[in-house]
């Protein structure tokens, strides 16, 4: 069975969409033509597996949500994505995680004006200070000695950060990141996808290019084992609003147990008075 997956994120039968191309001349390979001209997503059911191709530099965010979505719906044991770029690559995943989080590497590589969307900047630990949730968390976590037991008082950090917490976790040594937790006072995150996010990877949200700029934050954050604060200027799409520029100060804080996953607590507070585009070009909205 063939899928194509188009713009807006709708799944259409592959065969049907191309039975009304075959007025296309002879030496013009309709697939090739639908995925690397169109742009579309194509997904192929092969046995226990599934075959992908898709144009890095044509995908759109709707489309690579409904991409991941169909992945994980489908758990298929092997992954074929082929990338219509230059002579062609192609790689094989061993599961639908694996080829999500590779799938999002390549088209963050490929698609470098997303990212500009995004910029942040370290700042010292001690500019805290003036933010009092983020000075009582950091003393609660150097208090806790980076216990994981802080992160179960989730009713407190709800209080404490008024709701401004995401906890995220990285189950295997891959760089999947799924979400464990997420408060409910962010004003950046669709509220109807905030509410049902749990256990569902970081990078399937509406604006995929912010999950995956999110993830690289984290899973850096990881690789230190160090607390990291810093600023930040994100423009982020929303469904329903399109692209909305929010600017905050934000704290992650890395846990990690003997045997257990690896998990990363993120918060934040707004802060208008920064300021990054300078070092930016916003893609418009």
């Amino acid at each position: 069975m063939r899928l194509l997956i188009d713009p807006e994120g709708t799944i259409v039968d592959a065969d049907r969409l191309m039975r009304r191309l075959e007025g296309l001349p002879n030496s013009v390979p309709v697939l090739e033509h639908v995925v690397e001209t169109i742009g579309l997503v194509c997904l192929e059911t092969i046995e226990r597996g599934c075959r992908v191709y898709l144009h890095p530099k044509k995908i759109q965010s709707a489309m690579e949500a409904a991409l991941y979505r169909t992945l994980l719906e489908q758990q298929p044991q092997r992954v074929l994505v082929s990338y219509a770029i230059g002579a062609g690559q192609h790689r094989i995943y061993a599961s639908a995680a694996e080829a999500i989080a590779g799938i999002a590497s390549v088209l963050w590589e490929h698609r470098p004006q997303r990212a500009s969307r995004f910029a942040n900047r370290p700042v010292d630990l001690a500019t805290l200070k003036r933010f009092p949730s983020l000075q009582r968390l950091l003393d609660a976590y150097r208090a806790s000695k980076g216990s994981v037991d802080l992160l179960e008082r989730q009713a407190v950090l709800a209080d404490m950060l008024q709701g401004r917490f995401l906890i995220v976790e990285r189950p295997g040594r891959d760089d999947t990141l799924l979400i464990r937790a997420m408060g409910s006072g962010y004003r950046a995150f669709d509220a109807s996808w905030s509410a049902k996010s749990a256990g569902l990877p970081l990078d399937e949200q509406p604006d995929v290019d912010y999950g995956t700029w999110l993830a690289r934050g984290y899973l850096g954050v990881l690789a230190a084992k160090q607390v990291q604060a810093e600023e930040v200027d994100a423009t982020i799409y929303r469904p329903r609003y399109g692209r909305r520029r929010f600017t905050y100060r934000r704290l992650m804080l890395p846990f990690a147990t003997v045997d257990g996953p690896q998990l990363v607590l993120s918060t934040s507070v707004l802060d208008p008075s920064i300021d990054l585009r300078l070092d930016r070009v916003v893609e418009a909205p």
